[in-house]
């Protein structure tokens, strides 16, 4: 199942806007957001996918014989009993989807895939420690799976900015110092009711790095 594309204004990501004179970010016609339980893979060269996280965590699969990838973004790690709308926000049916659109639309070998992880940082008092339970429980669902962790910048205590480009497999992230309360707050809150539902059923350009 995949989401069905949306065309953004891409002079709004910041990401692109800032690194385009520094980090040399190619110029993409569109750029697409990954939210909270969404899952996207594409294979539009002229396209690229971005996301903004704090305790979430996203994960960038590349397909290099087929040049085709897609990007996560899941709220907590375990899935409850809740409907399949809800589930992509928990980690185990968001990863298990990512992987098997990918290998769905490209090569079919699980060998061959590259993955890139990101998020799980604590980035405000009162957050627990979701965002590194996060970041463990996707270290060890890669392992279990045997695929090839390439990079990834997990833990710590800021939010970050991801764009991806799937049909390269390349990746840039910055730390995000603007709206961190609110998304702290937001993401608080979600894990909140996706609790309830299981239960109940920006920095300077010189920061950029690429991955």
């Amino acid at each position: 199942m995949q989401h069905a594309l949306k065309t953004p204004n891409s002079t709004a990501n910041p990401i692109a806007r800032a690194a385009s004179s520094h980090s040399r970010i190619p110029s993409y016609r569109a750029i697409l957001s990954v939210g909270q339980g969404d899952c996207m893979v594409i294979s539009d060269p002229t396209a690229a996918l971005k996301t903004i996280l704090g305790s979430c965590i996203s994960a960038c699969i590349y397909d290099p014989r087929a040049n085709i990838g897609g990007m996560n973004h899941f709220l907590l790690p375990t899935q409850g009993s809740n409907s399949d709308s809800a589930s992509w926000r928990y980690g185990c049916f968001a990863m298990e989807s990512l992987i098997n659109q990918v290998l769905l639309r490209g090569c079919g070998k699980r060998e061959y895939l590259e993955v890139k992880i990101f998020g799980g940082g604590n980035i405000q008092s009162g957050t627990g420690s979701i965002g590194h339970d996060n970041a463990a429980f996707v270290e060890s669902f890669l392992s279990r799976e045997g695929l090839t962790v390439v990079k990834k910048n997990l833990r710590g205590f800021q939010a970050r900015q991801v764009l991806f480009h799937p049909t390269s497999g390349r990746a840039f992230m910055k730390y995000s110092k603007s709206d961190v309360s609110a998304l702290a707050q937001k993401e608080m809150v979600d894990a909140k009711k996706a609790v309830e539902i299981k239960t109940d059923q920006y920095a300077s350009e010189d920061d950029i790095e690429l991955f």
